[in-house]
């Protein structure tokens, strides 16, 4: 039994969790029964029958029990920086991953780059980086054990797949066996994030010459495990680039579902594609025909927000409008009161008007 722990039925089988936490994946694991399943979904299309998968950065383990469902695998390694989240990492490869497999609790490293103090959100485990520089709360995890990037492969011979999710650390491992990039046996799956860091990723990825492409998907999966309807993250993606895949394919599935593949050929081609990603949008948006949508959009991006949008011109009319209303009533009332005067005056001068004498 796990310290802290809960268990949840998903669409990998039961997992054990952080219980009582608010951390990202295990808040879709307990709505949806599921986290980023349309990302194991288009990566497994892409693999051999039964291939070899490195998962660094496993977290939970969702990652590769969602491969395996898909295409039953021969051998995977998962690899976990956190040690507080590699307890339940064990356990969940254990119950539910049936296949030779390896769980290492360790940080990937660079040669000759030493590792940065760990930072991330408190609440998402998931977020927990070593890379310098990175943004959040500095988390106290203990001693860490590590290996570096070149020697986990080696141990384990060729990979079909390997997955690098090290938060912001990816370009450094990939640079530091550079005979990795070149191989044309092995995919490489990348986070890509809207940071510089994504595009100085890309620029070694395209340095390559091998394919390389963009693939962004919805964090709700409309065929969800669970069936929930309610998307916790209205309009929120996730995205990766993929190396070495020669043409890749959208599934109708997959284009229902708004998932995004396009090729990367260049950096600009990149941003653009980031650009064009759905990462966040007010819930609000959710039941907003598209024409509104778009028009909220263009506004947006020509800088304007509804708080300030004519909001000042609508002031000067309204007070505008109060005046000239007033003013308006002012008038008549000083109309009623001449043609009162009017009155009055015309009825004392009949009142002085002799009779007429009869002859």
């Amino acid at each position: 039994m796990v310290d802290n722990e809960q268990l949840l039925s998903t669409r990998y089988g039961r997992l054990s969790v952080p219980a009582g936490e608010n951390d990202l994946i295990t808040t879709f694991l307990s709505h949806d029964g599921e986290w980023a399943f349309l990302e194991a979904e288009f990566l497994g299309s892409q693999l051999p029958r039964r291939p070899r998968v490195l998962d660094i950065g496993a977290y939970l383990g969702t990652f590769t029990l969602g491969l395996t469902q898909l295409n039953p695998l021969s051998f995977a390694c998962l690899v976990e920086g956190n040690p507080a989240s590699v307890p339940y990492l064990a356990r969940n490869v254990a119950a539910n991953l049936h296949c030779p497999h390896e769980v290492l609790g360790a940080v990937v490293v660079a040669p000759g780059r030493p590792i940065a103090a760990a930072r991330g959100d408190p609440s998402n485990r998931g977020s927990t980086s070593f890379c310098a520089d990175t943004p959040g709360t500095r988390l106290e995890l203990g001693s860490l054990n590590t290996i570096s990037f070149e020697a986990l492969i080696k141990k384990h011979d060729a990979f079909d797949l390997i997955k690098v999710d090290v938060e912001g650390m990816e370009e450094q491992l990939l640079t530091s066996y550079p005979a990795l990039l070149q191989d044309d046996s092995t995919l490489l799956w990348t986070e890509c994030n809207e940071a510089p860091t994504s595009l100085w990723l890309a620029r070694v990825l395209l340095d390559t010459g091998r394919p390389l492409s963009y693939f962004a998907w919805p964090s709700h999966n409309p065929r969800n495990y669970l069936g929930g309807a309610d998307p916790i993250l209205p309009f929120a993606y996730e995205a990766g680039l993929l190396l070495g895949a020669g043409a890749p394919r959208l599934s109708d599935t997959h284009r229902a579902a708004g998932c995004i593949l396009r090729p990367i050929e260049s950096l600009e081609a990149l941003r653009r594609s980031m650009w064009l990603t759905p990462r966040w949008a007010p819930r609000e948006w959710l039941d907003l025909p598209s024409h509104e949508i778009v028009g909220i959009a263009g506004h947006l991006q020509s800088g304007q927000r509804y708080e300030d949008f004519l909001v000042t011109r609508v002031q000067e009319i309204d007070s505008a409008g109060s005046a000239a209303e007033l003013s308006l009533r002012l008038a008549q009332f000083r109309v009623r009161q001449l043609e009162d005067k009017v009155a009055e005056l015309a009825a004392s001068q009949l009142q002085q008007v002799p009779p007429r004498s009869e002859t």
